[in-house]
Formats: structure tokens, sequence, C-alpha cells
């Protein structure tokens, strides 16, 4: 019998084309969006529009104006405010961010706010 050698398919053209493949189906997921369905990017976070933003500052700057500290630390905020992070009025740019405690004796007892 004869040596048939070099007639099949070679090791390194079969890592080359696998390599390809996941490489073509990466780039197809890019751009049909199908790579963030999958790392689950921001699309699961909760985004708070910037109307709702801007009412809750409202609101803690009105708490703080009018000397109300319990509402100032634990205004009621919305279930999806608490899951983007917001617990409380400390947690605004406005205020810090800080805890509300602080933000209270920083900015509503030194009558920044008022």
């Amino acid at each position: 019998m004869e040596n048939k050698k070099g007639q099949g398919i070679s090791l390194n053209f079969l890592i080359i084309a696998a390599l390809a493949l996941i490489a073509l189906i990466i780039i197809a997921l890019f751009f049909t969006g199908g790579i963030s369905k999958i790392f689950k990017k921001q699309s699961d976070v909760v985004k708070l529009s910037d109307n709702e933003k801007a009412l809750m500052v409202a609101n803690c700057k009105a708490f703080c104006s009018l000397g109300n500290k319990d509402k100032f630390k634990s205004p009621g905020f919305s279930e999806e405010a608490i899951n983007a992070g917001i617990k409380d009025c400390g947690d605004f740019d406005d205020f810090g961010p800080m805890d509300a405690e602080s933000a209270w004796e920083k900015y509503c007892e030194n009558n920044v706010l008022k």
C-alpha cells in the first residue's frame, strides 16, 4: 500500500477555520444587538428618566427648605429608584453623593438651599 500522506485536511486548517467561524459569529452578534442580550449589560438595569430624577431632587430640596429631616433621609422613593441605587436624598449629585445625614448637615443645616 502506498503512503497517502497530505491528502486530508490539516489540523492547522481546522483550527484556523474554527477561529474564523467564532469571529464571524461574534461580529454578527455585535451588529444585530445579540451581544447585549448575552451579557445583559445595561438592558436589565433600571433607568430613571431625567424628569423622574428632577422631581426627586426637587422633593429633596423642598424637604431641606422646610426643615423636614426625616423625609430628607427617608423620602419614600419608588422601587425603581431604589433598584437604580437612589435610596435617599444624599444619593443625588446635587447633594454629594454622600450619606443622607452628611448631606443634611452640609446643605440643609447650613442653609445652603434655603
